[in-house]
């Protein structure tokens, strides 16, 4: 893992951790510019039924127990697993000349907020960032320059790139979705 790439790391990591510890105190005078958690998941439901039956007294005796969680959206693919010779579905957060911008940092916490939404740690290599014409044709497909840097994370499906632009949190959406092949993923 070269050197940017563990800083971009801490400074995701860092930056979860900061949206974890923020106070919702009303008294605080700070305001916070990280975005609460999407709501719009849909409900995973379990139900389990138990039932039981006395013969001696010759009674019946049902329990019916329902369990709601919220599903998390979709994780993308680890870049242990990826492999060059399979298209993916790129979901492109910011792309500029440079990531030293103030919008660029915002688009690292951005999906730093995204990963842990999706169950994933940040530390681990879920997200890239690189130029995008590394990524065929998504430039083309996103009407950018191809020699801009991006930060993206990669789906197998264009359903799991879809739900996660959708549930990708902050103010600035991402620039979008587009089935790519890796050519600098090797």
């Amino acid at each position: 893992m070269s050197n940017v790439h563990r800083f971009v790391t801490l400074l995701l990591a860092v930056a979860l951790l900061a949206g974890a510890c923020s106070s919702d105190d009303a008294s605080d005078d700070t305001t916070s510019t990280l975005d609460p958690p999407p709501t719009t998941f849909t409900p995973a439901t379990t139900t389990t039924a138990a039932a039981t039956t006395s013969v001696a007294e010759a009674t019946t005796t049902s329990t019916s127990t329902t369990t709601t969680t919220m599903a998390g959206p979709p994780a993308p693919v680890s870049f242990s697993d990826i492999d060059p010779t399979t298209m993916y579905w790129g979901l492109y957060a910011y792309a500029a000349e440079n990531l030293s911008t103030p919008g660029a940092w915002i688009a690292f916490v951005n999906t730093g907020n995204y990963l842990g939404l999706a169950g994933v740690s940040p530390a681990e290599s879920y997200y890239s960032f690189g130029e995008i014409g590394c990524d065929l044709p998504a430039a083309d497909v996103l009407g950018v320059d191809p020699d801009l840097l991006t930060i993206s994370m990669y789906f197998e499906t264009k359903a799991d790139a879809s739900a996660a632009l959708a549930a990708f949190p902050g103010a600035d959406p991402p620039l979008g979705i587009a089935e790519v092949e890796l050519f600098c993923a090797d």
